[in-house]
């Protein structure tokens, strides 16, 4: 196979690729996914709050492991004990929980928008390479193209929700990152926050 022709089966597989991420983003959208919607808005307070609020239900189930063998269910018990926490401190637990949904779901948001960043980055170059190939027909070229933009273009419209929360998230993303690595037992203190 000569390069002209690796480079259009290149093409070719990728548009093939990410026609296949259209077909799953429009069958989602088709079959009752819809996109989430939420009144919470990220503020630097309630995030603050939020990350305070975590360390201290995670010194909790940190406790809860500690002791496991002094519990027949420890899950059902941490969970038990957390809500009642929340609840001492004035917040509801079903409402926490919502709120902590949203914010990884802002950050998933803010990782997956970088990383269309990215690929935008890469496109324009492989835009060119279509426009030179001399071996596909103006009407060929433009189906690529097309199917290529479109595929960001409906991977960026799933992150609208999230977008007014991504300057708070950017600003607090060092230490929720710390966070989660206290969380999962790669570091031995919690971040500080003031």
């Amino acid at each position: 196979m000569n390069n002209s022709n690796r480079g259009v089966m290149k093409i070719a597989n990728k548009l093939i690729a990410m026609q296949g991420t259209v077909v799953i983003i429009l069958l989602m959208f088709s079959n009752g996914f819809t996109q989430p919607e939420s009144d919470i808005r990220l503020t630097e307070s309630n995030m603050k709050d939020w990350i305070k609020t975590r360390i201290e239900t995670n010194k909790i189930q940190l406790e809860f492991k500690r002791n496991a063998d002094q519990y027949d269910d420890v899950p059902v018990a941490y969970f038990k004990a957390r809500n009642q926490w929340l609840e001492s401190v004035g917040k509801d637990p079903e409402e926490w929980d919502e709120f902590s949904e949203w914010i990884y779901g802002v950050y998933s948001a803010l990782d997956e928008q970088r990383d269309i960043d990215e690929e935008k980055s890469r496109l324009s170059a492989e835009l060119k390479e279509i426009d030179n190939n001399e071996f596909l027909t103006t009407e060929q070229k433009e189906m690529m193209k097309s199917g290529m933009t479109q595929v960001l273009d409906k991977r960026e419209e799933v992150l609208e929700p999230f977008r007014d929360d991504f300057p708070v998230a950017v600003k607090f993303e060092d230490t929720f990152n710390k966070l989660n690595l206290w969380i999962s037992g790669n570091t031995a203190e919690p971040p500080s926050i003031n």
